[in-house]
């Protein structure tokens, strides 16, 4: 009989206090209230991994439209540097003088041009290191500006150097112009 006593109290107390006398939770519904707060649960992951991947996408969208700008923007100097401004006749002594301070080993150089695009001349050239042995041929490419004068030389030891060649304008140009970099 205690039982029946508190559950009256407890309805009395409930109703008093403006409550309802029913009872919520895991103990009214049993069963069904925990299949009711699974589907909630699963409701509410879906939604999450419908933002997440709503987010991803809008991220992907958004690299893919710096790349498209990026590539837009030196696709117009590139055409300026490969069109309008020329390589002079004697573009290969200015180069090979530069590479001269560029090497290790300047009297090993091995110098190969390859093309010459208005103002940007590309070629490879192999020398050797350090350790005495020749590297292999290595691109380089070379820029003039628009009074004909050697702005850079700028040699491309691997597919990093092109991958960074962004940090400097006109490096980024050349790997542009000698098509390295699409």
């Amino acid at each position: 009989m205690k039982a029946c006593s508190v559950g009256v109290a407890l309805a009395l107390l409930a109703s008093l206090s403006g409550c309802s006398s029913q009872q919520t939770g895991p103990a009214a519904g049993g069963p069904q209230w925990l299949a009711q707060q699974q589907a909630q649960r699963v409701q509410e992951e879906d939604r999450e991994n419908r933002e997440m991947q709503a987010w991803r996408e809008q991220r992907a969208k958004e690299r893919a439209r710096q790349k498209t700008d990026e590539a837009d923007r030196y696709h117009d100097r590139v055409v300026l540097w490969t069109t309008i401004y020329k390589a002079p006749a004697d573009y290969k002594a200015q180069i090979d003088s530069s590479l001269k301070d560029i090497l290790k080993d300047p009297d090993s150089r091995k110098v190969e041009f390859l093309a010459v695009h208005g103002g940007v001349v590309c070629g490879s050239v192999n020398a050797k290191n350090s350790y005495g042995g020749y590297t292999g041929p290595q691109p380089f490419g070379a820029a003039f500006d628009e009074h004909s004068k050697l702005k850079l030389v700028r040699i491309f030891s691997d597919a990093k150097d092109v991958q960074y060649a962004w940090a400097d304008e006109t490096a980024n140009i050349i790997a542009y112009g000698c098509g390295l970099k699409a």
